[in-house]
């Protein structure tokens, strides 16, 4: 009778080398897995996500306002205001006695002595416009009255002219021709307590 052949039962020295390599192995992959999962969490925190917003649908971005464009041209003077303001500018000079200034607006034969003894009483000089005449472009012929606040030996008065002047606004001169006297007043007075001022220099007849 022939007996089967039964199969080694492994012993336990064998079982002892088995175990001894499967546990390292065993701590190797652990290891593994494990450090590969911290670099892939170090990587996600070192590059956080950047949120894309959108715009809301009928809502935009406000823009900076433009500035204001810059004017590029200096509104016009209106020469015949600017040619009273020469008249206005002479007969100031006159009252300040300014001889020098006055000469440098109409300049004419007439020295500091002479001026002097003309306008040294004044205190103060108006123009007030009666007619003008364009003759250019800048030029005008002006009638123009003249209220001259004087004061002699303390006591005020005033003197109603009536002149007429050549005024050149772009070139700010004035060229004196006629003049006359129209009345006097025992105090200072404005044009409008001579009530007639305007209409006697109007008529007036001068020389």
């Amino acid at each position: 009778m022939q007996h089967g052949l039964r199969p080694r039962r492994p012993t336990k020295h064998g079982a002892l080398l088995i175990l001894g390599f499967a546990v390292p192995m065993i701590l190797i992959l652990t290891g593994l897995v494990l450090i590969a999962a911290n670099l892939g969490s170090d990587t996600t925190a070192a590059r956080p996500a950047i949120p894309q917003t959108r715009p809301q649908p009928g809502i935009t971005a406000a823009l900076p306002a433009a500035p204001e464009p810059v004017p590029t041209a200096i509104p016009n003077v209106d020469p015949q205001q600017q040619a009273l303001a020469v008249a206005q500018e002479l007969a100031t000079d006159f009252a300040r006695h300014d001889y020098s200034a006055a000469r440098a607006i109409s300049p004419g034969p007439l020295d500091d002595t002479a001026l002097a003894k003309q306008y040294q009483p004044v205190t103060k000089l108006t123009v007030v416009p009666v007619d003008i005449t364009p003759v250019g472009p800048s030029q005008f012929e002006m009638r123009l009255g003249l209220v001259s606040q004087q004061s002699s030996q303390n006591i005020p008065t005033t003197v109603f002219y009536c002149v007429d002047w050549r005024v050149d606004a772009a070139a700010g001169l004035v060229i004196q021709s006629k003049t006359a006297a129209l009345t006097s007043m025992p105090t200072h007075v404005e044009a409008d307590q001579y009530p007639t001022f305007v209409a006697d220099c109007h008529r007036a007849m001068l020389s």
